[in-house]
C-alpha cells in the first residue's frame, strides 16, 4: 500500500485527491469515494511532479504544488491534469494555501 497526504473530498462529493508517491515523484490522484475510477491526474516524471491539492470551491480544478527548480509555487491544474497557469511567479516555497472565496460570498 502506497503512502498518501493529504487526502481532500470535492466540493460536489464525487471525488477524493490525495498525493502519493510514485518511486521518488510525487503524483496528485483522484478516486472515487467508492474506490472505483483510480486515476494519476499528473505525470509521474520528475518535471511533471505534483502534490497536495487544493479543490476550487465550484470542484472543477486543484491548485496544486509543484518544484520547479527547486522553488515550491502553487499552480491550477484541470481534473484531466493539465496545468492552467502558476499563480505565483516569485521563487518561493508555498507549503500551505488555499483558494479565496468567490466575491460577495
Amino acid at each position: 500500500m502506497d503512502f498518501v497526504w493529504p487526502v481532500s473530498r470535492s466540493p460536489t462529493g464525487g471525488w477524493i485527491a490525495y498525493t502519493r508517491n510514485d518511486g521518488t515523484t510525487k503524483v496528485v490522484a483522484l478516486v472515487r469515494p467508492d474506490g472505483t475510477d483510480q486515476k494519476d491526474i499528473s505525470g509521474t516524471g520528475g518535471s511533471d511532479e505534483a502534490a497536495a491539492g487544493a479543490w476550487s470551491p465550484n470542484g472543477e480544478y486543484l491548485l496544486v504544488q509543484r518544484d520547479i527548480d527547486g522553488h515550491r509555487n502553487p499552480w491550477i491544474m484541470d481534473l484531466q491534469g493539465t496545468c492552467m497557469g502558476q499563480v505565483t511567479h516569485a521563487p518561493s516555497n508555498y507549503g500551505t494555501y488555499s483558494w479565496a472565496p468567490a466575491s460577495g460570498s
